[in-house]
């Protein structure tokens, strides 16, 4: 007698469900941010909007700002963290726009703050500080990867704003490869700025904000959303110039006059 074996059941046992394969996520979901803005989004937004910084200060092919002036826009963005921190339900309400947003009004108001004030020299210059220029070179380098100080969930700024440890290490492979295995790889993330109207709401709350505790808020070109003034300095050199050259004419005839007079009295 041939005996077969039991025949197998016609469904077969599903295989337990695997968890996910884990993704490095620097977004952060809208229920989240509705309900409160909490330390992963607060961490992101001082990273990202630190990366768009670090273009802005030497990334790009215009140098919008110098080191300084950096380091001045990243303490207004910390000085807006620490005030989120204080109460994120209640920043949660507030319009607080994007990091590429923010890092821009920041690099705006630090341009204003120049002793010259807001003020360019030449049409060109002007339209180069408009938001949506800026917006438009930066996208350019949207999901570029760069290396952050953050190590195991502490999250600091990008490459170094030390003076000690060299201007222009904020971003890239080889800053990663300074930091070690443990920096972070984040991409760089870029969102609308929306229109007019959403623009001044997210101006708005930045500047209440930067204004918690009698800080400083944004410039008033800044926030009224002003583009700054076109000054031809070379004009004013011009005027000197034609001037200087005006009395220069004016002595040599009055030298040659003398002369004149010179000469008539020796004639006499």
């Amino acid at each position: 007698r041939v005996f077969f074996p039991p025949a197998s059941p016609s469904h077969s046992t599903p295989a337990e469900p695997q968890p996910p394969e884990k993704v490095e996520s620097w977004a952060v979901s809208e229920e989240e941010e509705e309900r409160e803005l909490s330390e992963r989004w607060c961490t992101t937004r001082e990273t990202q909007t630190d990366m768009h910084l670090a273009k802005l200060q030497g990334g790009l092919a215009r140098r919008y700002l110098n080191w300084d002036e950096r380091c001045a826009a990243r303490a207004d963005l910390e000085r807006a963290m620490q005030e989120i921190r204080r109460d994120r339900v209640a920043a949660a309400q507030c319009e607080t726009a994007s990091a590429v947003f923010w890092a821009i009004c920041l690099a705006q108001n630090q341009a204003a703050k120049r002793p010259s004030g807001w003020v360019v020299d030449s049409a060109a210059a002007a339209a180069a500080w408009h938001m949506d220029t800026m917006h438009a070179q930066l996208i350019h380098y949207k999901g570029e990867r760069q290396a952050t100080g953050e190590k195991a969930g502490n999250a600091t700024r990008v490459g170094s704003s030390g003076r000690g440890r060299g201007r222009g290490s904020v971003s890239g492979y080889s800053a990663a490869a300074a930091m070690g295995d443990a920096s972070k790889m984040r991409s760089l993330r870029l969102d609308s700025l929306g229109d007019r109207a959403a623009r001044q709401r997210k101006l708005q709350c930045l500047d209440k904000l930067l204004r918690a505790d009698g800080g400083a808020g944004l410039e008033a070109p800044i926030l009224a959303m002003r583009p700054p003034t076109v000054q031809v300095f070379e004009a004013a050199g011009t005027a000197r110039a034609a001037a200087t050259s005006a009395v220069g004419r004016f002595f040599g005839g009055k030298r040659a006059r003398e002369d004149d007079e010179a000469l008539g009295e020796e004639d006499d």
